[in-house]
């Protein structure tokens, strides 16, 4: 069906995101949009991050709001977590690099 995250919310690919709370038994959509090649989560989140992705050979980068790499590693398919506690609360920018190429980028937010 998709890959399962915390508090019931499932990731469908090349779909949506959705709940499996609700009434009657029926998924609740929470937000549609276009498939993820990674998703990071939690966001907001604060000592860790988690990575699921179905893709290998990705380099994860994490930038501060000065354009600094405040993190750099390699992330292969599957669930990888990011340590995060010695960064300061802040918006911060990442992306997932396959080679020369961003596969996926977004923004994270340390609370």
């Amino acid at each position: 069906m998709g890959i399962v995250l915390p508090h019931g919310v499932h990731f469908l690919k090349k779909y949506c995101l959705v709940s499996s709370y609700g009434g009657k038994g029926l998924k609740d959509f929470l937000h549609c949009k276009p498939y993820s090649e990674a998703i990071v989560y939690p966001n907001p989140g604060s000592t860790q991050l988690t990575i699921e992705t179905a893709l290998k050979d990705l380099q994860f980068e994490l930038y501060n709001a000065n354009g600094q790499t405040v993190v750099s590693q390699p992330v292969n398919n599957g669930t990888t977590t990011v340590n995060t506690s010695a960064l300061p609360a802040g918006v911060y920018l990442y992306r997932f690099m396959n080679k020369d190429k961003i596969v996926e980028s977004g923004k994270w937010v340390k609370e």
